[in-house]
């Protein structure tokens, strides 16, 4: 049964949602370890998946987990409406490119092939896009080969000495080349979701790739940590190997299975606009920088107060003072009709631009895109004048961007709508 619920929305009642021979606990059980799954998954310790009022309801995530292999649930952003199309693919390219979303590959999905291709069609880009950016710097190791030669080439085991071998001699030698488990599990994928990209750019780099990491004799087996040295690849890594775990094609009663997958959706948003801001502004964009506010005196001693805009962006590098702050909110405005913004969020915009100097901040709040807009782009929809510093309440609206150049399209009509703002 799939089952579709909106994060911090109305749930799904337990009645309705329990298959047959499934009582309540047995269900709620479920849930709980559901719970504790996401939790590690994303390495978070906020409650995320409960039971409330006979309801299950979602907070702080959105994307396709598996409860029971029964029960299947879709929690839909909150800010998206029902009939919203395409988010899956939206959000499962947004956790592969950033670091707060997880991949659930131990759940298989029941999902209708058009999902699944256009998780392989990302999956595809994102490896191919990864691979044309790192290959200059391979990951090598040391392995032992074995081989069998007349002549001496290696290191010869003299007790195998006299046993006849029609290849020749038995030796062994130490090689640092590109056979190894993590180049073999980037090939595996890129195998996978070859026949699913349609893109011919796309696939030929895939095709060059598969090629130029030669023979590998892999096992795929348990997840390894990528060395420092390589640090570069481990993103790419992680996702091959969570393609070759989770993403493989496999059927099941006539349907295909994909993995499940959910985000830290606050996390994601900030992290959604923070690189919208930096290809559209294309420099001069801080963002999380450490900005000095006041200082706490407790029991004859002096601590540090500091504050974190999310964005600050400048004219020239090298400016002590921001144009102007951008500050994420993921939540919904709670007075949409006249513009009203939270106090605790104007208060908080005025400590931002008191420690930077800054006169301008814009608090950006998701919204679902309109049949006329595109992603990224920028709603007006309230300005506080707070003494000398101006607040602008911006709506973004959140739309498909899983297309080729989707997010460069994104950060563009984002940051083009946040400096026409500035002239409301």
């Amino acid at each position: 049964m799939k089952t579709a619920i909106f994060e911090y929305g109305k749930g799904a009642e337990l009645t309705s949602v329990m298959s047959e021979g499934t009582n309540k606990s047995q269900l709620i059980t479920a849930i709980e370890i559901a719970n504790s799954r996401i939790q590690n998954s994303l390495d978070i310790s906020a409650r995320v998946l409960y039971v409330a009022d006979g309801e299950i309801k979602a907070s702080g995530i959105a994307g396709v987990v598996q409860v029971t292999k029964d029960l299947e649930l879709e929690i839909i952003p909150k800010f998206l409406g029902s009939e919203a199309e395409d988010w899956k693919a939206t959000l499962y390219l947004l956790s592969t490119l950033s670091k707060y979303g997880s991949i659930l590959t131990s759940e298989k999905i029941h999902s209708n092939s058009s999902y699944l291709n256009s998780l392989y069609e990302i999956a595809g880009r994102i490896l191919a896009e990864n691979y044309t950016r790192f290959n200059r710097k391979p990951i090598r190791q040391y392995r032992k080969e074995v081989f069998y030669d007349f002549s001496i080439d290696g290191e010869i085991d003299f007790d195998d000495y006299y046993n006849l071998n029609a290849e020749g001699i038995k030796q062994s030698t130490v090689k640092f080349d590109r056979s190894n488990i993590f180049n073999g599990t980037i090939q595996t994928a890129m195998k996978i979701v070859l026949p699913y990209v349609s893109d011919n750019k796309v696939r030929h780099i895939l095709k060059t790739a598969i090629m130029s990491f030669g023979k590998q004799n892999t096992v795929i087996g348990k997840k390894q940590r990528v060395p420092s040295r390589n640090s570069e690849w481990k993103n790419t890594y992680n996702l091959a190997y969570d393609i070759c775990h989770g993403l493989g094609s496999s059927f099941e009663f006539g349907q295909m299975l994909a993995p499940g997958f959910v985000v830290d959706t606050w996390k994601l948003w900030e992290w959604l606009l923070t690189v919208g801001i930096e290809i559209g502004a294309k420099k001069n964009v801080v963002p999380q920088a450490l900005t000095y506010f006041g200082y706490k005196e407790f029991r004859n001693t002096k601590y540090k107060v500091n504050v974190f805009p999310d964005v600050a962006i400048y004219k020239n590098a090298g400016d002590a003072i921001p144009c102007f702050l951008v500050d994420a909110k993921y939540k919904l405005l709670p007075e949409e009709k006249n513009g009203e913004v939270l106090r605790a969020d104007l208060y908080e915009a005025y400590a931002f631009c008191k420690a930077t100097k800054c006169k301008t901040i814009l608090l950006a709040y998701p919204t679902e895109v309109r049949e006329d807009e595109s992603a990224g782009t920028v709603r007006i929809i309230s300005k506080y004048h707070i003494g000398d510093i101006i607040v602008y309440a911006v709506k973004i609206s959140f739309g498909s961007i899983r297309t080729k150049g989707g997010i460069f399209t994104f950060g563009n009509n984002l940051f083009g709508g946040l400096e026409s703002a500035l002239t409301y």
